[in-house]
């Protein structure tokens, strides 16, 4: 509930206005007896003599927080204070009480007989005081003037001092400079409690309790003093009928303020904003270009542009209808700290790097966010363009491929930091090479990387020197080992491949589109049909790989197979034939889908006796294996 003390009722100030204009609107406003409040009274200052930790010699914390500073501004008499009392005390059951002290012997006292007097017994203050027992104030501005009450005893002589008497009296200063006397004690001998009440002006900052006595009167003793208890300081808060709903501790550069008003018995016709900057500065009613009279609408929320920066403001609403305005609060409706810097995050990429800006295995991601003044309240990211996510802990990357990763922090005063973003790239799968012959007894190598993509194919003959890929024609003379392998651009070695030259194993397989030369579009269903033929026993087996990913193993020698989701663009199937010892000879096949209806790349597929997905472009592909001898 907010602090600032609320009524159902709107108090009616006299007014000018005709009767005849306002009647209606009155009686809108008066409560029932059930709903009116009454003003609450707030506590200033207490004080608790009843506490004591303080002697004649040092100041008195009466809460472990706030001081009474005391001292002495005339020194003709030594420096005398204000002091702690058990001497006398109220009948109402305390104590201790405060005392126009002496420090030290009692300097008239030995003036007069010749003999020191210490201050135990009966008690005397000293000739030349004007001591002081001071303590700050802080009254809400807006809540009008502050109530001082006390008791005293007093029993002071006549003397030359202001007045014409000794005497105790309060004063207030706004400045902490310069005080002014609100009260002092009626008459010289008041030898009986007596109580007093103050009106504080709202502008007080400090309180000071003060002991006058002029100078020493010869052959005459001094009086006893004053003796001050039960001090208190309050004030009133006036009920008002409007709030603002709480803010949150911190807010960005503009703060949404809505303001709540008791509607049961009247609708306010406008709401004014105001605000203060940090505490102890004044109130400012707020404005903007659409509303230069401060004016707002009730009922619309208050875009409130924080002028002056960072710093923590105050607000308060006055409402206003029928040409009656509620009275301005005593204490502020909302408080909130205004953070216009926005977090900024750094992000830390830990992993095995290979080349070309690859990673060769698992990659982890820590983002870590600042922010100086409201703090991270989220870290924030998202991957390839998806939803915004909370990063609650290091994300772990493993698989194949390239991936876009953007992360941001928001403050706990809703400053959303700009977006970062970095690119992941993992390849931990090294090439395939494969070969080939043709129909002329050619042989061939081609290599498939279906991540970072082939960069070279080596080879060498009999153990010999490595090469780079195309042969050199004068090295192949169909006789001997020939051994290969390749590098991808992630840095991934293949594994080396070795084919006796002189006993290649021969096949035939083919690979039949059932539509040849057909337009593909999206969504099309395209349909082909392979088989396999010659000596058992060479192939182990057969795979097909779409646009370089696996989508079939099998050791059937036919089949049929359906595509129904390519997307539009350039989509290769490749037919390997794979013996024992991993090496594989092959059969590419383009094809390119036009516009269309718009695929999901290759899911949904409807494949009748194989599960495979693939593309061809050209109508039929003839594999050639044989065995190449001398003779």
């Amino acid at each position: 509930m907010n602090s600032r003390q609320r009524s159902s009722a709107r108090p009616l100030a006299a007014s000018a206005i005709s009767a005849s204009l306002v009647l209606c609107f009155l009686l809108a406003l008066v409560p029932s007896a059930t709903m009116a409040e009454t003003p609450s009274t707030v506590t200033i200052l207490r004080e608790n003599f009843e506490n004591p930790r303080w002697t004649c010699d040092t100041p008195w914390d009466q809460d472990g927080k706030e001081m009474w500073a005391r001292g002495d501004g005339n020194s003709d008499s030594g420096v005398d204070t204000w002091c702690f009392s058990t001497f006398k005390v109220d009948a109402s059951g305390g104590h201790h009480s405060a005392w126009c002290a002496i420090v030290g012997n009692n300097s008239i006292y030995q003036a007069k007989h010749g003999t020191s007097l210490a201050n135990t017994a009966l008690m005397r203050y000293d000739a030349n005081m004007s001591a002081f027992m001071r303590h700050s104030l802080s009254p809400d501005p807006l809540g009008g003037d502050a109530t001082l009450t006390f008791i005293y005893w007093s029993k002071t002589l006549a003397s030359g001092a202001p007045g014409g008497f000794d005497h105790f009296s309060v004063s207030v200063s706004a400045d902490n400079r310069t005080y002014d006397t609100i009260w002092t004690q009626p008459a010289a001998d008041e030898g009986s409690w007596r109580s007093a009440s103050v009106t504080v002006p709202a502008s007080t900052r400090t309180i000071s309790f003060d002991f006058i006595s002029g100078p020493n009167t010869a052959g005459r003793d001094p009086g006893e003093g004053a003796y001050v208890d039960n001090i208190l300081v309050t004030q009133v808060a006036d009920p008002s009928w409007s709030y603002i709903k709480p803010l949150p501790a911190f807010s960005p550069g503009t703060v949404r303020i809505e303001v709540v008003a008791n509607t049961a018995q009247g609708l306010p016709e406008s709401v004014k904003l105001y605000y203060q900057q940090n505490p102890g500065g004044s109130y400012q009613l707020y404005r903007d270009d659409d509303h230069q009279d401060g004016a707002f609408e009730y009922g619309e929320p208050i875009e409130f542009v924080a002028g002056m920066g960072e710093r923590s403001y105050s607000f308060y609403s006055v409402v206003s209808g029928g040409g009656i305005t509620e009275p301005a609060p005593t204490v502020p409706d909302a408080t909130t700290s205004v953070d216009r810097t926005y977090p900024t995050v750094e992000a830390t990429v830990e992993g095995t790097m290979g080349t070309g800006g690859y990673h060769l295995g698992p990659v982890t991601v820590r983002l870590t966010a600042e922010d100086q003044l409201s703090g991270v309240q989220a870290i924030q990211y998202k991957e390839d363009g998806g939803e915004w996510e909370a990063y609650e802990q290091e994300l772990l990357f493993i698989d194949d491929g390239d991936r876009s990763i953007a992360y941001r922090a928001v403050d706990n005063a809703g400053n959303v930091g700009p977006e970062g973003s970095l690119a992941i790239f993992i390849d931990r799968t090294a090439p395939i090479t494969m070969y080939a012959v043709d129909a002329y007894g050619e042989l061939s190598l081609g290599a498939e990387d279906a991540v970072s993509g082939t960069v070279a194919t080596h080879y060498r003959l009999d153990g010999g020197e490595w090469k780079n890929y195309p042969f050199d024609p004068s090295t192949l003379d169909g006789h001997g080992t020939i051994e290969y392998y390749s590098v991808d651009r992630a840095g991934n070695n293949e594994i080396v491949r070795s084919l006796d030259l002189d006993d290649v194993p021969m096949s035939r397989v083919a690979l039949d589109l059932q539509d040849p030369g057909a337009a593909y579009r999206a969504g099309d269903p395209i349909c082909f049909n392979w088989t396999a033929s010659g000596p058992t026993g060479m192939v182990d087996h057969y795979e097909v790989l779409v646009d370089g990913q696996l989508f079939l193993t099998t050791n059937e020698r036919s089949g049929s197979f359906t595509l129904t989701a390519l997307a539009e663009g350039d989509h290769t199937v490749i037919l390997r034939a794979v013996d024992g010892g991993g090496n594989s000879s092959y059969r590419t096949v383009a094809l390119t889908v036009g516009e269309g209806t718009s695929g999901d790349g290759l899911s949904g597929l409807v494949v009748p006796g194989l599960a495979i997905v693939g593309a061809a472009g050209v109508v039929g592909g003839i594999l050639y294996w044989r065995s190449r001898r001398s003779g």
